[in-house]
């Protein structure tokens, strides 16, 4: 890709990040990792190991940073379900890393997706300020992620 494409889409990312609320920031960091499951999948199909580990890395950095941001004093049982969820995910990458495998990253693909729809449908009811204090998300913890 061009240069110049790269900057744009990084100038929208962080656009688009400035200007959206914790949990549409939320659904953006699962929507990456999500793309770069899809996208480790391809590269395991097509023999790219160097590809594929770019695609886990980052996958991988995407949900250890959402497990990072957990606050578990004020998330309590929510917060510790998004960490088992975390952890599992974790475990399937790494799993499918290794044995160059595509089902675990099918497993993770899913389970992101269904609790993608759940944070989906939080920000869809305008909930914002009734959501679990389970995540803090705020500018100066973002992650600005590169196509």
């Amino acid at each position: 890709m061009s240069l110049a494409y790269n900057t744009c889409t990084n100038i929208y990312q962080k656009v688009a990040t400035n200007s959206s609320t914790p949990i549409q920031q939320i659904v953006m960091l699962y929507d990456g990792a999500i793309r770069f499951l899809n996208q480790a999948k391809k590269e395991i199909q097509s023999h790219d190991i160097p590809a594929k580990a770019v695609a886990t890395d980052r996958a991988l950095a995407i949900v250890l940073y959402l497990r990072g941001i957990l606050d578990f004093e004020s998330g309590g049982e929510v917060a510790k379900s998004l960490d088992q969820i975390y952890d599992f995910v974790t475990r399937q990458i790494i799993e499918a890393s290794a044995r160059l495998e595509i089902e675990p990253l099918d497993r993770c693909i899913e389970t992101l997706s269904t609790v993608r729809e759940a944070w989906v449908e939080l920000a869809q009811r305008g909930a914002e300020e009734m959501a679990p204090q389970a995540i803090a998300p705020s500018p100066s913890n973002v992650v600005y992620l590169r196509a």
